[in-house]
């Protein structure tokens, strides 16, 4: 009986193996960016989407901004597309597909006071389903960087998804210009 075995063609070899779990810079980072879109890749997929993305957030955001008029709730609504390179980042950090990324179109509601923030969340409720799962309460719960908004995500006619920012004045020029300014954390990842 004969015990030896009859090689797996299909198996990788020892030095395969190995070189999965290498340093960068080795075949394992080369196969990696063969499997990762770049930006390029990832700005083609959104340019063709984004003129239905784009009159689909600016509708929502003028929607939310009647609804929060005919309430007397004194409110600034912006609207926003996320740039392409900003959602291939999301997509390695939390290892997700394109369509995974629920915040590619927002909205910002900015009001005067955290009472007011949570009545424009229950009435963008009331306007959009929402996805409980996807619902982060930063004004409860701040990040550490002191970071404070309600994020909510929702799904629009049309089933895209679509984020809802809501803070107060405060929050807003915290999170524009203090500690927890959006610009300081990317300088920060760049600079590694």
């Amino acid at each position: 009986m004969n015990n030896e075995r009859t090689p797996d063609p299909t198996a990788a070899a020892p030095n395969e193996r190995a070189q999965a779990h290498a340093a960068p810079g080795t075949a394992a980072q080369a196969a990696d960016k063969v499997t990762q879109p770049d930006c390029a890749q990832i700005a083609g997929s959104i340019a063709r989407q984004r003129p239905h993305r784009e009159q689909h957030t600016l509708d929502a955001a003028e929607r939310i901004r009647r609804r929060l008029r005919s309430s007397t709730l004194d409110a600034q609504v912006t609207a926003r597309l996320k740039s392409p390179c900003s959602a291939k980042t999301k997509m390695q950090q939390k290892s997700l597909e394109l369509h995974g990324v629920h915040d590619l179109c927002g909205v910002r509601v900015v009001v005067d006071t955290v009472k007011d923030c949570y009545a424009a969340l229950a009435m963008v409720h009331d306007i959009y389903p929402h996805l409980p799962e996807l619902f982060d309460d930063y004004i409860e719960q701040p990040k550490d960087n002191g970071y404070r908004s309600l994020h909510t995500v929702v799904v629009l006619p049309c089933s895209h998804t679509l984020e809802v920012q809501i803070r107060t004045h405060e929050q807003h020029r915290h999170a524009e210009a203090g500690e927890a300014a959006h610009w300081r954390y990317k300088l920060a990842a760049h600079r590694g």
